[in-house]
């Protein structure tokens, strides 16, 4: 197991600890950020049945109040003063296990009047849950699992449309430890916290985890209100492709899943437009029939419409290269029998094409698999001098800091950051796209994700269906250009064969490895021998030493002592010298 280390894709490595703020994928007239108003409460405040909080009546005037959401439970106690400076000296450590007990969410919001249809869209809740609304129960914690699962409910016999209504949510944290009933499939454990003062230890069975002290529970992504028509337009998306090494024309494909939960078969017209300044905008129209109850994929491709070959387009580019040209799709849903709007989805997108080659030494010769990855865009050789992107410790938002960090990046002249889940938001990669930077992003080493064997059948489904939330959120992002599917390990067969079906369904038309770590199964063309601490430039010149050649995930000198400015920042004034247990606590996983 791996026990401090930053995630990279170059030959140094950077660790950032950052902040990230969230914002909606797609734009809708019909869809209402639930954003403000929300109130939190431990569980154990709470005396009267579940279904009295929804209700109006209820007192909930002593809860404390989310300055902004989405928000942990660590988060919103923090802004309320209960804990205080959490990174400041050994504060962290100060809150207890408050993973162990329920907490509750709560908010008022009025629903539009005169929609057919209301829907709850919960982006993501950490890690289980209870929902309830107006008094009635609309969903249970057996069903609503999974931190990186996305969560759609059908309200609409139980909405006020014109009115108030409340939404409690019953939040159950992450609970299982490794092997017993299951692992759970969160993103609670970082390696970057000291585990000889936070988190859980067993020497027995060798475990050692480490995570703030609420694991990061809570409605930990943003919450939605869904007001259409009797159809509603989901995950819409453009699939670009270049007839490399030419790049003109571009072919584009345009997907996106219409929904009718009505009793009743619906018939319509779904309509597309695709702009950008300066460029003739691009016009497309099918009939569509959906029967009661129905979900289904609709697809524009360049075979039925002539007019998705686009001549001189212009290309997404990482910032090095050009520019990062952006375009616009609008779609929309108009019910025939009525002559009336349902629904109308908006997204930016890019148009380029991401390929993956492999050279022809690996640098480790008692593999003999193949050469080192490498990355194309737009059919040139892209080489990576990346570096890691990781959240906040709360997942705390805050877009000026993405914005410094990106700029932090640019100006060390990285050209790829790497997410290794931890994604706590859509807007850090919206503005990847805008700037230009390409994102790698997969899923987590050495714990849950990758304890394959101790999973339950929940696990699995679970597995599956975050991988295919997170697939739809952000295939439709031109930065988003490598998928890991694993990190320091291969995933089963069973599990991977389910992971290349869900990519296949969900057209993801960018890179994908199956490890970054050269495992007995497979070579991905990465590896992740390190180095993690400083070499001689004779170790990174002298082509003796495998680590310092090909593609590398993760390596770097984690030695570096910050500048005593910043230490001043998180060390009280009488533990700044000699070093000692403040020290350590900042630290990573090893003194």
């Amino acid at each position: 197991m791996r026990c401090h280390r930053s995630r990279v894709l170059a030959l140094v490595c950077l660790l950032f600890t950052l902040t990230v703020f969230d914002a909606a994928a797609q734009e809708s007239p019909n869809l209402t950020e639930l954003g403000s108003g929300w109130k939190m409460t431990s569980a154990k405040n709470i005396s009267v049945d579940d279904a009295l909080v929804s209700q109006a009546a209820f007192d909930a005037s002593r809860w404390y109040a989310a300055q902004h959401m989405p928000a942990t439970v660590l988060q919103i106690l923090q802004e309320n003063g209960v804990y205080k400076d959490l990174y400041f000296g050994m504060n962290l450590a100060t809150p207890g296990d408050l993973w162990k007990q329920d907490w509750w969410y709560r908010t008022t919001f009025t629903a539009p009047p005169g929609l057919e249809i209301y829907a709850l869209i919960f982006k993501g809740i950490n890690y289980r849950a209870d929902i309830w609304l107006n008094g009635h129960k609309v969903a249970n914690r057996a069903t609503v699992v999974g931190m990186y699962d996305e969560f759609e409910l059908n309200v609409t016999e139980f909405v006020v449309p014109g009115g108030s209504n409340v939404l409690a949510v019953k939040v159950t944290p992450e609970q299982s430890l490794e092997g017993e009933n299951g692992v759970e499939l969160a993103d609670s454990w970082l390696d970057w916290i000291n585990w000889k003062y936070l988190g859980y230890q067993d020497p027995q069975k060798h475990i050692d985890i480490s995570f703030v002290p609420d694991r990061n529970a809570g409605v930990w992504k943003r919450v939605y209100l869904s007001s259409t028509g009797a159809v509603a337009i989901r995950n819409p998306y453009v699939a670009t492709d270049l007839p490399l090494p030419a790049t003109n024309p571009a072919s584009l494909a345009v997907y996106c899943d219409l929904s009718n939960p009505t009793a009743k078969p619906v018939s319509g017209s779904l309509s597309g437009e695709i702009s950008r300044e300066g460029k003739p905008s691009i016009k497309f129209q099918k009939d569509v029939e959906l029967l009661r109850g129905q979900t289904k994929e609709v697809a524009f491709t360049p075979a039925e419409f002539a007019q998705l070959t686009v001549a001189d387009p212009d290309l997404w580019w990482p910032y090095q290269w050009g520019n990062a040209n952006l375009y616009r799709l609008k779609l929309q849903f108009k019910i025939r029998e009525r002559d009336e709007d349902s629904d109308s989805q908006a997204i930016d997108f890019g148009i380029r094409k991401i390929t993956q080659g492999r050279d022809s030494d690996s640098g480790f010769p008692e593999i003999g698999e193949g050469g080192n990855f490498y990355l194309k865009v737009n059919g040139r050789d892209y080489l990576i001098r990346g570096g890691v992107y990781s959240p906040d410790l709360l997942f705390r938002n805050d877009p000026a800091r993405d914005a410094t960090i990106m700029h932090y990046a640019k100006d060390l002249g990285l050209n790829l950051l790497r997410w290794e889940l931890k994604i706590a938001d859509d807007t850090m990669i919206d503005r990847a796209d805008r700037e230009g930077m390409p994102i790698m992003l997969g899923f987590m080493c050495c714990a849950q994700w990758e304890h394959w064997g101790l999973w339950n059948a929940e696990d699995h489904w679970v597995a599956r269906a975050s991988l295919r939330a997170r697939i739809r959120e952000l295939r439709s992002h031109p930065s988003v250009v490598i998928w890991a599917n694993g990190s320091d390990g291969m995933p089963l067969d069973s599990v991977l064969n389910d992971y290349h079906q869900i990519l296949k369904e969900e057209h993801w038309q960018n890179t994908v490895v199956d490890t970054v770590s050269h495992v007995n199964r497979s070579w991905s063309g990465i590896h992740m021998a390190g180095p993690y601490v400083w070499r001689p430039p004779y170790y990174w010149f002298s082509d003796k030493y495998g680590p310092a050649r090909g593609s590398s995930a993760e390596e770097g000198d984690n030695e570096t002592i910050p500048p005593v400015e910043s230490l001043k920042k998180f060390i009280p004034a009488d533990k700044l010298w000699p070093i000692n247990d403040t020290w350590y606590f900042h630290a990573g996983a090893n003194e």
